[in-house]
């Protein structure tokens, strides 16, 4: 089994989210607000690849999802609720075909499971407020974490950081 706590090249527990963490300026210390959605609003919202890998825990064929070759800077959000997973300082070339990167954003915004799936036991991972599938978890990723995030590009939606900056930059309605 995968084990998400961070492992330092000193052999240090970090937080995961340390590189990331101030990335998500757009959202601060929270995610946007999010109302769940029926299973009928998600078929109309989201595309049937979509629906498939976050609510069926579908995987999309290697080298044919979004975001798996992508060198954009900026945020990657769970599509079917808009939570801040992945920040693009920590993705990398994983050669799988499908994005891959070495830490959350946030430890708490993703949540795993044990998918016995295949013949052997892998790590699930989903959003941890809507529960979507997003790909899996292995022990084969780079430091500083070892770890490899090998997700469903169907399963996100990036935000290049240029427009969250001017989006955070704008001045805020009195609540």
């Amino acid at each position: 089994m995968v084990n998400l706590t961070s492992r330092a090249d000193d052999g240090q527990s970090k937080s995961p989210a340390s590189a990331a963490e101030s990335s998500d300026s757009k959202w601060g210390p929270h995610a946007p607000p999010y109302t769940p959605k029926t299973k009928r609003e998600l078929r109309k919202t989201l595309t049937r690849m979509q629906y498939s890998v976050t609510q069926q825990a579908d995987t999309e064929r290697a080298f044919t999802g979004p975001y798996w070759d992508s060198k954009q800077d900026g945020i990657y959000t769970c599509v079917v609720c808009g939570l801040p997973l992945f920040d693009s300082s920590t993705k990398f070339k994983s050669g799988t075909g499908w994005p891959s990167y070495w830490q959350p954003i946030r430890e708490g915004n993703v949540g795993t499971k044990t998918d016995w799936k295949m013949l052997y036991p892998r790590t699930e991972v989903h959003c941890k407020r809507c529960k979507a599938h997003l790909g899996h978890v292995f022990n084969d990723g780079p430091q500083p974490t070892g770890l490899r995030f090998c997700m469903n590009g169907a399963a996100l939606k990036f935000h290049e950081r240029s427009s969250l900056e001017e989006t955070a930059a704008e001045p805020q309605p009195d609540r």
